[in-house]
């Protein structure tokens, strides 16, 4: 029997090594074939992006500058000729059944879209959270509150045909772009979730989330303003505090306990949230008074297929 075929979309910028490794773990997909397209957004040094591509079900796409994340998904797409879609950020990785198992659960339920659980990894693959997989029966009203699908921009699979009815990734968003784009693949799709971790999704210094830019905020009301609608219906308002949190959390988890701790009085502060007090606490380091508390948590084990991965000395 003919394995199905997946077009898998990476953007990238200026992330070459990372590249190679998580362009890696496209390529050694089991049971599917895969057409990899990856979208060079604007490298400083786009000679050097030639090296490492010749694997001919690579095919090279090249912003001479700098669009975005959105767009570079975008032109990926209008590159892409398989009947199934997935996205892949350059510094995650997959297990290398993760394709096959989603074109299996989107079969046995006749489902458009799908996504599983995914594991939060530092730079050196050490896991650091589990995020389960939302169910699909409810997923549409847990998205327009938060962006419940784990794993960012990497944990999408949908039908060629059900991403062209989107009209692609919203380009004037910088940094929300992937959660828009569930909503409206929920809205229209049949949403499948897949309870297995198949991502490990990075945390390290360039993720986007560890960076105060103004552009994070600006998208949040983007967001609202251009789901205002759709809330309305299902009778659900984004969680601006659980976004705080959120970006709080993250900082903390790069290491930057100052601006999470900082972050949490935030939302303290103007959410009237005590216990974001406590997580400043946590962020500060106070561990006595954390643990006593029982916000202290061991980090998950590993998924099996991710020691695959990290190098003997990590």
């Amino acid at each position: 029997m003919t394995a199905p075929t997946v077009s898998v979309v990476i953007p990238t910028r200026n992330r070459w090594q990372l590249l190679l490794r998580t362009l890696g773990s496209a390529l050694s997909q089991e049971a599917v074939a895969v057409e990899v397209v990856v979208v060079d957004d604007g490298s400083d040094d786009q000679q050097t992006l030639m090296t490492g591509l010749e694997d001919s079900r690579v095919k090279l796409v090249r912003h001479q500058y700098r669009q975005g994340p959105a767009a570079a998904r975008n032109s990926g797409v209008r590159e892409a000729r398989a009947p199934w879609i997935a996205f892949l950020d350059d510094d995650d990785l997959w297990a290398p059944h993760r394709l096959r198992s989603m074109l299996d659960a989107v079969g046995r339920a006749d489902g458009t879209f799908a996504y599983s659980a995914a594991v939060i990894v530092d730079e050196h693959l050490q896991p650091l959270m589990l995020q389960p997989a939302p169910m699909g029966n409810r997923l549409m009203p847990a998205l327009l509150g938060s962006n419940t699908i784990p794993g960012g921009a990497s944990n999408g699979l949908a039908s060629a045909t059900l991403f062209d009815k989107t009209g692609g990734f919203d380009e004037s968003l910088s940094f929300l772009a992937d959660w828009d784009m569930w909503i409206r693949l929920a809205e229209t799709g049949r949403p499948i979730a897949v309870p297995e971790v198949l991502i490990a999704y990075s945390r390290h210094s360039g993720s986007w989330v560890l960076r105060e830019d103004p552009a994070i905020w600006h998208d949040l009301k983007h967001m609202i303003e251009k789901h205002a609608e759709l809330s309305r219906r299902n009778g659900v308002a984004v969680d601006i505090r659980g976004y705080e949190r959120y970006i709080a959390h993250s900082l903390w988890l790069a290491g930057h306990r100052g601006a999470a701790a900082r972050r949490y009085l935030s939302v303290a502060r103007d959410h009237r949230d005590p216990a974001s007090v406590l997580r400043a606490a946590r962020a500060f380091g106070r561990l006595p008074l954390v643990a006593r508390l029982g916000l202290a948590k061991r980090p998950p084990p590993p998924p099996e297929w991710l020691r695959h991965y990290a190098s003997p000395t990590e």
